[in-house]
């Protein structure tokens, strides 16, 4: 009897021992995505575990993506393997068109996840329970039947109001675009315009407006922008960009610039959604006719100029780096030039615990377009004008740190 009940005894730990062990070989996930609705995946897709922190994930997902030439995104996942599924990687893409609703898109999203994760489930005891279904579908797409011959138009226009007793303000803007990207060749051009309004009021002893003491400022802009870019192997690219600006607040009547351009990339740009590190170098003419006379004593004048970008973009499993530097000046005086650093690094340091860092950085001294004249308070209170600097800054820094339970597979949407 002795005998019989160590016997029991060992085999219901045992039991519990493969029961615990079924149980761990359920892949844990972790999924990097901006804008995704994570909800509807976990309500979706139940035999995997979802943890809070990659550095306990067997699988680590991280998503990106790029805009089509049809204003549609193309997603890319990348699936890495940790833990027990170390160097078990993969990639998936798919593409939403410009019309697809979000209900689309995460469907789209939810059934790429599926089809990825399928490597990381067979060998384990839920794999009893997938079936696999193949829908042949009942239409077929082709882009050789495309009547607009991959051109896209877009529209757009937005305006608001905003009244009180005191003061009231009017915002109107409106865009037209086309564009038409192949792989060989890319071509967007693009017309804008806005205009902006502030009224002040000011009331007698009776609280009627007095219209003399009335004070009303006005901005507007309009600008016509063209590119045009021929693709020239898996890392050169050469281009022209023009552009027509006017504007109320950086005082131009009108500015017209030319821009032939060539690039470099050291990677190449099918890995653009990973890793990318480009030199832009463009040189080109602009010619200015101002509002008002500068302090530079001229109402007209053109001018050559080159510009030079420098611009990295890593997106790993550790985190996310960012950085683009600009520097530009013209010929006729190399003191008048100017250098824009921007800078994005978000990292994930310790587990549970990620950094992020913003920050932009610009030296200013191309002001070539300020008017001449004193600038009134209001106009300075307002920003109705662009101001004389030698330089801006900006920076955001934030920490956020997890703990607690690892598992977060429930979805609760109340309240």
């Amino acid at each position: 009897m002795r005998t019989l009940n160590l016997f029991l005894f060992s085999f219901f730990f045992f039991t519990l021992s493969l029961l615990a062990d079924d149980k761990s070989l359920i892949p844990k996930i972790y999924i990097d995505c901006n804008n995704c609705d994570l909800d509807f995946v976990r309500s979706e897709i139940k035999f995997v575990n979802y943890v809070i922190d990659r550095k306990v994930a067997d699988v680590f997902i991280m998503i990106t993506d790029e805009t089509t030439g049809s204003n549609g995104q193309n997603y890319t996942v990348e699936f890495t393997g940790q833990e027990k599924f170390i160097n078990k990687n993969d990639t998936l893409k798919f593409t939403s068109m410009q019309d697809d609703t979000e209900d689309i898109i995460r469907q789209k999203f939810v059934q790429c996840l599926k089809l990825g994760l399928i490597p990381y489930i067979t060998n384990t005891p839920i794999c009893e329970n997938i079936k696999i279904i193949y829908d042949p579908g009942t239409e077929e797409e082709s882009i050789l039947d495309d009547p607009w011959d991959s051109w896209v138009f877009s529209i757009s226009a937005y305006g608001n109001m905003n009244s009180q007793k005191n003061n009231d303000s009017y915002y109107t803007y409106g865009s037209i675009s086309a564009k038409r990207v192949t792989e060989d060749w890319k071509f967007n051009t693009s017309i804008f315009a806005d205009y902006q309004e502030q009224n002040f009021y000011s009331f007698d002893e009776n609280d009627n407006i007095v219209s003399s003491a009335t004070d009303s400022y006005f901005s507007r802009g309009q600008s016509l922008s063209s590119l045009l870019v021929k693709s020239i192997g898996d890392h050169w690219s050469a281009g022209i960009s023009c552009d027509i600006l006017s504007s109320t607040y950086s005082n131009y009547d009108y500015r017209i610039s030319t821009y032939p351009a060539i690039e470099y990339n050291l990677f190449p740009y099918s890995e653009s959604t990973s890793r990318e590190l480009k030199f832009l170098y463009r040189v080109g003419y602009r010619y200015f006719k101002y509002n008002e006379t500068t302090i530079y004593n001229y109402l007209a004048e053109g001018r050559f100029r080159q510009i030079l970008e420098i611009s990295m973009e890593i997106k790993r499993p550790w985190g996310n780096i960012e950085t683009n530097i600009t520097g530009s000046n013209y010929f006729f005086d190399l003191d008048k030039n100017r250098v824009d650093i921007y800078s994005e690094i978000s990292l994930n340091i310790l587990k549970g615990l990620s950094v992020n860092i913003y920050g932009g950085y610009s030296i200013i001294h191309d002001q070539l377009n300020l008017p001449r004249g004193e600038v009134n308070a209001e106009e300075l209170l307002l920003q109705k004008q662009e101001l004389s600097t030698e330089y801006t800054f900006w920076s955001s820094v934030g920490l956020s740190y997890t703990f607690g339970s690892i598992y977060n597979n429930v979805v609760n949407p109340r309240f």
